[in-house]
């Protein structure tokens, strides 16, 4: 917290910051010196409830660009797929698929802010438009950062494994 407070420009000394952390959030304080930081718990209500969609870049460089969409809750895979180029429209492709095969879509897409999910976004809040819940329209994309996609990106560790 020290280093973020400077960063932002604060002048403090490293032991006024440790003092009011111990004010503010002594549980955390606890949490972090046992070394037992308490994880987040994931939650989905059910089978296509919320797709994860992500993009893996280690083949980029020699023009291959791999794709997938884990199910959240039974993390079944619906895609994994590897193309040439033209990931927006790929992506796109890849999705309208999967809808077709599945009969259905999801109630939540969480993809990360990357300029190849943009068209899939649209897609998605087009076919939530009509629907009446909270989640309705463009609160069905939940764009993050790549590691908050926990179900997809454990795949592609699983992946890397191989």
């Amino acid at each position: 917290m020290y280093t973020k407070c400077c960063i932002e420009g604060l002048v403090v000394d490293r032991e006024s910051v440790r003092v009011l952390l111990q004010i503010i959030d002594p549980e955390g304080v606890e949490l972090r010196k046992s070394r037992r930081l308490r994880r987040r718990i994931y939650f989905n209500y059910g089978p296509n409830y919320t797709w994860h969609i992500d993009s893996n870049d280690k083949l980029k460089p020699f023009g291959i660009f791999i794709n997938g969409c884990v199910d959240g809750f039974s993390r079944h895979i619906i895609w994994l797929q590897a193309s040439g180029g033209g990931m927006a429209r790929s992506i796109a492709y890849y999705f309208i698929e999967a809808v077709k095969c599945r009969k259905g879509y999801p109630r939540i897409v969480r993809t990360d802010m990357g300029v190849e999910n943009t068209v899939l976004h649209k897609m998605q809040a087009f076919l939530r438009r009509s629907h009446q819940d909270n989640r309705a329209g463009n609160n069905s994309v939940m764009c993050g950062d790549s590691r908050a996609n926990q179900r997809v990106e454990f795949w592609w560790s699983v992946l890397k494994k191989q």
